[in-house]
């Protein structure tokens, strides 16, 4: 066999240039989501339809408020399902949940959303307690999924 048909060593191959990386593989998704908002920015108008619509949908009627007692009081407001399918409808949006710690008691979470037409980033971190008292003084244990 002649010198010109080896084949290069392994050690002597850059493998990381032909596969990325996860950090290049998110920022190039991070790139094309931006490219697409600039390219084809929302319609105001179409969203505001599009969210009318979806709200006059029985299935997320039932959905859309949450409510429950607490220290004598009810609490309410619109609940996640509400604000996935506006955020949907209104397009252009980054938007999610990421844990950042959880040491079997307590979670630390980070909830964004992300205008990709604007650049306009909000991020709020909060804490959990991976426990909610019920009534009876029975404890019950929450689980991040």
């Amino acid at each position: 066999m002649n010198d010109e048909n080896k084949l290069a060593p392994v050690q002597d191959f850059p493998i990381e240039k032909i596969q990325p990386t996860d950090g290049n593989r998110q920022i190039a998704e991070i790139q094309a989501q931006v490219i697409m908002a600039k390219k084809f920015p929302r319609d105001e108008n179409e969203a505001l339809l599009r969210i009318n619509k979806a709200c006059s949908r029985r299935s997320l009627a039932e959905v859309a408020q949450y409510a429950f007692p607490r220290g004598g009081q009810t609490v309410s407001g619109p609940s996640i399902r509400l604000l996935e399918t506006v955020a949907q409808a209104w397009g252009n949006l980054d938007f999610g949940v990421r844990e950042i710690s959880n040491d079997g008691e307590w979670s630390e979470a980070e909830a964004y959303a992300w205008d990709l037409e604007s650049n306009t980033m909000v991020r709020e971190r909060f804490k959990i307690k991976l426990e909610v008292a019920k009534k009876n003084n029975v404890v019950k244990k929450l689980t991040i999924s």
